[in-house]
């Protein structure tokens, strides 16, 4: 798998698909990609995180929401993180170009 380091993502979005679908209180795999997510956003990126918890069956259900892991991101990262409760159309357009914690639709 290549690496981001090789890319120029000055004012580029970047999707990064992350897997924290994670049980209260585990953190592992933020801790791991939250390096990436730093350097991204230092190198001028705008960095859409794409993740989700559960299997909610195609239905929005609230107790599934990523909203949660919230928090626990940005003290991973070290940095405010806006939530958008949706990944595509013009609040992602609009959103400001700190990282962000977007579901899966």
């Amino acid at each position: 798998m290549r690496s981001v380091r090789g890319l120029r993502v000055k004012g580029k979005r970047v999707l990064l698909r992350v897997d924290f679908n994670l049980p209260p209180g585990e953190d592992f795999d933020i801790q791991r990609t939250a390096p990436t997510i730093r350097w991204l956003s230092r190198k001028g990126a705008k960095v859409l995180l794409l993740t989700h918890l559960g299997r909610p069956a195609g239905k929005r259900d609230p107790k599934l929401s990523t909203r949660q892991l919230l928090s626990r991101i940005q003290k991973a990262v070290g940095q405010k993180i806006s939530f958008l409760d949706d990944c595509v159309g013009p609040k992602v357009e609009r959103a400001p170009a700190s990282p962000l914690a977007l579901p899966i639709p």
